[in-house]
């Protein structure tokens, strides 16, 4: 470098001022020559980069070798389109990108409705401990199905709700509670397998709207004639209790999609069902305690516990209260002559009678062996005195096997009847009174009322003449 630079200077101080201005020209010239091609390769970069946006399958292997990103599917080799074709691969492009924001949409979409979902079950979680304790703590199966309502509506909110329990012997869907829909009549259901409600718990899945669609062609057309409240219903939830299905929940008028309240409704079902085949199976259980198993009738146990709340219940109504005890005339005399069995039908039969002179406020009870004996809230003494005649009657022209064997050629009761506060305001001391009457109509010539006045009459005339 140093010997370049010495024979510059050695040329110009011989040559003076003319060569140094010609090599001067020359880097010039050399200078412009390394700026155009810079220039045209920049250019040509430049619209590499333009054909690489509009149309990346056009490019060369190796270019799509050298720019192609991790992930990125960029399609074979292809030869250079005519020029006319250069607008279609555009169009490709633009389609693709369609796509692609559709599915953006759709992922969005989905996103809203796990967002719901999960929402949804917080608050199903949120409410559960308290919807556990209230459903298991209920004993009473004829409420369970308000308790479940009260229930749907702190997770759904809907519109129209319906609660609707299985009948075990017609097969149809009894109402046990509504919200939003106007019913008339207790039993309102289609058969099983009829209406979503019916297809619901024939399937035993949760079915919405949009699961009918699947259905076959004949099934659509029962649902379509189905009964229109069903056919308003957006939702149908079995209640399930192991592999029995007991009844059925139905919504409309949601504040969310049907589909989003699935799962917790489904939940929601299982609980329901279990807890109202629990209340059902513990009244049957008490039912069991407190019934006669001959006649049906409560036994004498329930009797006295519910006599001692309603004559609770009386006094401060300040209401009168009366009863009546029955006894069957020479039983043992038709339990001699027809057997024990006989006799024993013939019990059943004078506890129906009974039982349909009865009113629901009533409590009729086989108090022992042939005594029964009928409570009667809110009834005055000479009302009590008159249903118990009626009775009577009834008894004496039924058609019991064997009855004509009878001394009087018929069965027949004896009854007495007494009535707080006439009669006493202790429990004890009225069923006692009305014993007492009982025993003296079968004294008298059975077959016939007496009234715990004649027979405290009697009584006095009796002691009167022992004095």
């Amino acid at each position: 470098m140093s010997e370049i630079i010495t024979w510059i200077l050695t040329i110009v101080e011989q040559n003076g001022l003319i060569l140094l201005c010609l090599i001067a020209v020359l880097v010039m010239m050399a200078v412009s020559v390394i700026a155009l091609r810079s220039a045209q390769k920049n250019r040509a970069r430049l619209e590499f980069g333009r054909n690489d946006v509009r149309s990346p399958v056009h490019m060369s292997a190796r270019a799509q070798a050298r720019c192609t990103e991790p992930g990125q599917a960029l399609k074979a080799q292809r030869p250079d389109p005519p020029p006319g074709s250069a607008p279609v691969a555009f169009d490709n492009s633009k389609a693709e990108i369609e796509r692609m924001h559709r599915n953006m949409r759709d992922l969005r979409a989905d996103n809203v409705e796990l967002r719901d979902q999960i929402l949804t079950l917080k608050n199903f979680n949120s409410l559960l401990p308290p919807m556990v304790r209230e459903l298991n703590s209920e004993a009473n199966p004829d409420r369970m199905g308000k308790l479940v309502l009260r229930a749907i509506e702190r997770l759904f909110d809907p519109g129209q709700a319906l609660v609707l329990l299985k009948d075990g012997y017609s097969g149809k869907l009894t109402l046990a509670a509504s919200r939003g829909v106007f019913i008339s009549g207790g039993e309102l259901g289609p058969e099983i397998g009829y209406g979503i409600a019916g297809l619901a718990m024939t399937k035993q899945i949760t079915l919405t709207k949009r699961d009918l669609e699947n259905e076959s062609n004949l099934v659509r057309n029962q649902l379509e004639n189905s009964d229109p409240i069903f056919r308003e219903m957006e939702i149908a939830c079995p209640l399930r209790s192991r592999e029995n299905c007991i009844g059925v929940i139905c919504l409309s008028r949601l504040q969310s999609e049907a589909e989003e309240a699935r799962t917790a409704l489904n939940m929601l079902g299982e609980m329901a069902g279990m807890a109202l085949t629990g209340a059902r199976q513990y009244r049957k259980i008490q039912d069991m305690a407190n019934s006669d198993p001959l006649t049906g009738l409560v036994n004498k146990g329930y009797f006295l516990k519910d006599c001692a709340q309603k004559f609770k219940e009386s006094f401060e109504s300040s209401s009168p209260l009366s009863v009546a005890m029955f006894d069957v005339d020479n039983f043992k005399h038709y339990n001699d002559v027809n057997g024990h069995l006989s006799g024993d039908h013939a019990l059943v039969a004078i506890a129906e009678i009974l039982r349909d002179h009865g009113r629901p406020t009533d409590t009729v009870a086989r108090f022992g062996g042939e005594e029964f004996i009928l409570l009667m809230p809110a009834t005055t003494h000479a009302d009590a005195c008159a249903r118990a005649e009626q009775i009577r009657l009834a008894v004496t022209e039924s058609d019991v096997e064997h009855s004509g064997k009878q001394p009087m050629g018929f069965l027949s009761v004896s009854a007495g009847v007494s009535t707080v506060p006439i009669h006493g305001t202790a429990m004890a001391d009225v069923i006692e009174r009305a014993d007492v009457a009982m025993y003296q109509a079968k004294k008298t010539g059975r077959n016939q009322v007496i009234s715990a006045n004649v027979a405290a009459s009697s009584m006095e005339m009796v002691s009167s003449g022992d004095s």
